[in-house]
């Protein structure tokens, strides 16, 4: 297995008649090597890197990649286990967001995993064909508009989960604004402004983003107004930093470029696609970044990298390639890429090589 995905790896992102596409190959390998270490037999999603952990974000990570690789029987295993542990058996509940020691760990919900678990469910009623998952989505998307979602400053905008609003300043995660999702939850669910959605946090986006252009991994904003304001004492550690959240934003903008032509997303594309100077220049990218660009670590993070195929394909494509045998294709491990205890790595590499190869697509129509 390994020999074979390392030949695949090589040979990535170079289309070809047949089946399926060298990278095509590289995903499906890959995600059967995700299923041997992460998912159990119950249809659990763990952590290996932290106490084996559960959390929705991880369910809702293996479902969409389940439903994009054309995988029901996992798919199953996961949507039952999500609705049985995380919604207390209640399609309409915002899912716990932790789950560990055999129980909920934390009850709150977290809006990125609900938007894509619900994103997911629209797929699977396209591919599969069960009108209950399309009951499924429309319950989450439902709980989400009610729960997650608030006028700020003039803004329909989305929360983190329903505890931001108990606090002033909002705390806000730009990487949770998902128009992707939200055209899709539109067509499925016309009596909610999910429309109003798009725009609103295409209006507020360029305001939160660093003075480097890249998005912050949290924004704090005036309850009312809505004016960005300083990180409080409680939100200081990571507020300006562009790290582990905020990357994440590369892909809903590559995605939302792809599949939707926005020119919005394609403009605040341009500082990834700056990136690639900077890795031309120096050999590598920061994990981590200060609010001007500057580096907070020495070391690049493979998921980084990872997402980065997906923007780079579209604002980059001279480069892409490049990236990807430099920083992805040494990394082949037994079905999956460098240290194998970094889930959350797997994940954005895989999404970003389903990006750059096609295999990821939003539901027909959107």
């Amino acid at each position: 297995m390994v020999q074979a995905l390392g030949l695949a790896l090589v040979l990535g992102g170079v289309a070809e008649a047949g089946s399926a596409t060298p990278l095509e190959r590289v995903l499906e390998t890959s995600w059967r090597g995700y299923k041997r270490d992460y998912v159990k037999h119950s249809g659990r999603v763990v952590d290996p890197h932290n106490d084996h952990r559960s959390t929705s974000e991880g369910q809702a990570y293996g479902m969409l990649r389940a439903v994009w690789i054309d995988d029901e029987r996992a798919f199953r295993r996961m949507q039952r286990w999500t609705l049985r542990a995380l919604q207390g058996g209640d399609r309409g509940a915002l899912p716990a967001w932790l789950w560990l020691d055999g129980g909920v760990a934390d009850p709150q919900p977290a809006s990125d995993a609900d938007q894509l678990l619900a994103y997911a469910l629209l797929l699977a009623r396209e591919r599969w064909g069960n009108p209950a998952d399309l009951e499924h989505a429309r319950a989450l998307m439902e709980a989400l508009w009610e729960q997650e979602t608030a006028e700020i400053g003039g803004l329909r905008l989305m929360l983190p989960g329903p505890w931001a609003l108990t606090q002033d300043p909002v705390a806000l995660n730009p990487s949770y604004f998902l128009p992707f999702c939200w055209r899709a939850f539109a067509r499925a669910d016309p009596d909610r402004a999910w429309d109003r959605l798009i725009e609103d946090a295409y209006a507020a986006l360029p305001t939160y983003a660093a003075p480097s252009g890249l998005p912050r991994d949290w924004v704090y904003v005036d309850a009312e107004t809505g004016a960005v304001v300083p990180a409080p004492a409680w939100g200081k550690a990571h507020a300006d930093h562009h790290g582990f959240e905020a990357f994440r934003t590369a892909f809903t903008l590559a995605v939302e470029t792809v599949w939707h032509d926005d020119d919005r997303a394609r403009a605040l594309l341009g500082p990834y696609a700056d990136l690639a100077t900077r890795w031309r220049r120096d050999g590598s990218i920061p994990g981590v970044m200060g609010p001007t660009g500057a580096a907070i670590v020495d070391w690049g993070y493979p998921g980084f990298y990872g997402v980065l195929l997906a923007a780079w394909a579209v604002a980059r494509p001279e480069d892409v390639q490049d990236l990807y045998d430099q920083e992805i294709v040494g990394l082949a491990r037994r079905g999956g890429w460098g240290d194998r205890s970094d889930y959350f790595s797997q994940n954005w590499i895989w999404f970003g090589l389903a990006s750059w190869s096609g295999l990821a697509q939003p539901p027909e129509g959107t």
